[in-house]
């Protein structure tokens, strides 16, 4: 009997200790003030580059092949000769009187792939932009190359172009086609593509 008394009398003691020292612990967190501060960073927007684009393939094969023969004759190799069976003359002298009379500017810009064969949509920033607007033509050791964002849109809207957000969506989307069907004949047809340089200017 006197145990049992006992083990009530302790057992109440351990449970007042305990809502004591719950109590005191709940009054020193209370007591101290708390304040949050939620502040928007936004970083610098970063400066979007020149996006250059180049077809490997330098001319268009239906082009030479309607227009400029000769040079085809000389630019195409052995694999695509046999395979339209044309003799070929071994002529050096007429084909180089042929290549000096030739204004290579014009043949070029025949020849070369053009931007609404190779850019079919553009989109920057979310927005829809017209191709023609907004790219360059250069004339390169690649043939003709095509820029976004170049120096003289720079200088001429005043500032560059910024982005404000990561991911594809705020940057610079585009639908491309490399016109492989306009390749050369040849051992290199296989491996069409596009070369893009991007480049801070």
């Amino acid at each position: 009997m006197y145990f049992r008394v006992l083990w009530i009398l302790l057992m109440c003691a351990m449970c007042g200790a305990l809502l004591a020292f719950a109590i005191q612990t709940t009054m020193k967190y209370l007591s101290y003030s708390v304040t949050t501060t939620t502040t928007v960073v936004s970083e610098k927007p970063m400066e979007f580059p020149s996006v250059t684009i180049c077809n490997a393939n330098m001319y268009r094969k239906s082009v030479i092949w309607s227009q400029y023969r000769p040079m085809a004759y000389h630019v195409y190799d052995t694999s695509f000769q046999r395979m339209i069976n044309v003799t070929l003359t071994n002529d050096t002298e007429a084909f180089q009187k042929y290549a000096a009379e030739l204004d290579y500017e014009e043949f070029l810009k025949k020849t070369g792939h053009q931007l609404e064969g190779t850019v079919f949509s553009c989109m920057f920033d979310l927005q829809v932009m017209p191709c023609q607007d907004v790219f360059v033509r250069r004339a390169t050791h690649s043939g003709y190359c095509y820029t976004f964002n170049p120096r003289e849109m720079i200088q001429e809207r005043g500032e560059p172009l910024y982005v404000n957000r990561a991911g594809k969506t705020y940057g610079l989307l585009l639908s491309l086609s490399v016109e492989q069907y306009e390749y050369f004949f040849g051992s290199w047809v296989n491996s069409a593509c596009l070369e893009v340089r991007c480049i801070i200017e």
